[in-house]
């Protein structure tokens, strides 16, 4: 917290901290900053991905639906065009996971089900790679046990998945999605 303390007014570096904050299992701080850095940036995708995931771990299933439909609905600048889908994915994990516990959330999403056509994940990985850099691209590398190599050029595995967003205007996120894993273990590089 001491990082926010020194650059309360940068995002970027509220968002790192934040992070970091969620690997030591510190949600509450985690979403406090991660607030922060949204209203400081809602043009940056990554604010809503990232505090949306904040409070799926910290089982704010509501809360994390309430911020990737405000992603959902914002109006990024084009170079982030495919980060809906990311979001979409990350309203789909708030609901499955509110749908297999006793979340008093499932009301809710029962509600907003349809209008959003939320779905029931299955067995699933998402490898999600973000940046704090503007105006330039970090690329996204995903090898199987195989050796088989998914990147922009080639966005699928020949053991399954797929990059399905690939930003490259700064920030991020990119994803790599695989239904049905099974080429354990995976490598990846940026």
């Amino acid at each position: 917290t001491s990082l926010v303390d020194y650059f309360p007014k940068r995002a970027d570096i509220r968002r790192w901290a934040g992070e970091k904050l969620m690997s030591i299992g510190e949600y509450d701080d985690a979403i406090d900053t991660l607030n922060h850095a949204l209203i400081q940036r809602p043009d940056h995708p990554s604010s809503y991905h990232l505090l949306a995931i904040a409070y799926i771990k910290d089982k704010q299933y509501k809360a994390a639906a309430g911020v990737t439909l405000k992603g959902i609905n914002y109006q990024f600048d084009g170079r982030f065009g495919a980060v809906h889908d990311i979001l979409y994915d990350d309203l789909d994990l708030a609901y499955s996971l509110a749908m297999k516990t006793d979340s008093k959330d499932k009301e809710y999403f029962t509600k907003i089900k349809s209008e959003y056509k939320i779905k029931q994940l299955t067995k699933e990985i998402r490898f999600i790679l973000v940046w704090e850099t503007d105006a330039n691209d970090v690329d996204f590398h995903i090898y199987d046990k195989n050796g088989n190599h998914a990147f922009y050029s080639a966005m699928e595995l020949a053991t399954g998945g797929a990059l399905y967003a690939d930003l490259t205007g700064g920030y991020g996120p990119e994803c790599f999605r695989i239904i049905n894993p099974l080429a354990f273990p995976y490598k990846l590089e940026a």
